[in-house]
């Protein structure tokens, strides 16, 4: 039996508010209705997703193949409130699907979310 190491630190994620257009959304999500949404000419949301892809280099660099813990803390979807007309598509739903396939590469890796 192959014991597991204990983490030596962790990666701390917060303020995706994936669905509002000026939050994180990954290029080219299929939505719950089956509809592609890419980035497009969205200069907030191109350098978001480039600084999302680079963390994954970081955090390699950092902890190598040594383990981590994964904090999430909180607004993982903007959502629909206050009226805002602020948002990438209008259902809660996929604010949820593009926030899952933005943190699952992520939480695969760490040891414990």
């Amino acid at each position: 039996m192959i014991k597991q190491k204990n983490p030596v630190g962790a990666v701390v994620i917060s303020d995706l508010h994936c669905g509002s257009d000026v939050g994180l959304w990954p290029d080219n999500h299929i939505t719950s209705t089956g509809n592609k949404i890419g980035i497009g000419n969205n200069l907030h949301q191109q350098w978001l997703w480039q600084c999302w892809q680079d963390k994954d280099e970081v955090i390699k660099n950092h902890f190598g193949n040594d383990p981590f813990v994964l904090i999430v803390n909180g607004d993982c979807i903007e959502g629909r409130h206050h009226g805002s007309s602020e948002v990438v598509t209008a259902l809660n739903y996929d604010h949820t699907l593009a926030a899952i396939e933005c943190l699952l590469p992520i939480s695969t890796r760490a040891c414990a979310t």
